[in-house]
């Protein structure tokens, strides 16, 4: 059992919530959505009522709380704030720009 726990943690910390530049998921969405919010001039309070969730978790997650956020979240954080998903995600610094998928990506219509 502690080999177990010893690997599930090694794995959780390293790869799962770690990458490049040493930021993880969570910190990084909630600094993007504070962000964008504060620059469309929205509150906290109004952004949670708008895609139906608690003010509570919306908080969480923009204080990086909350470590997977939901991908219809994302979305509906992404709409209401006209802001890309990829740059919520961190995947482009453009807010208003998708990326386009690699090549030979596989992509269902």
């Amino acid at each position: 059992m502690y080999i177990y726990n010893l690997i599930f943690t090694f794995l959780t910390n390293n790869v799962y919530t770690y990458r490049q530049g040493g930021w993880d998921m969570a910190e990084d969405i909630g600094v993007r959505i504070r962000k964008a919010r504060e620059n469309y001039g929205m509150s906290q309070a109004e952004l949670a009522r708008r895609i139906k969730v608690s003010k509570n978790s919306m908080n969480l997650i923009e204080a990086g709380k909350t470590p997977d956020p939901s991908a219809r979240k994302i979305k509906a954080i992404a709409d209401v704030l006209r802001v890309s998903t990829d740059y919520l995600l961190g995947r482009t610094d453009d807010p208003g720009s998708e990326t386009e998928p690699a090549e030979g990506a596989l992509v269902s219509a």
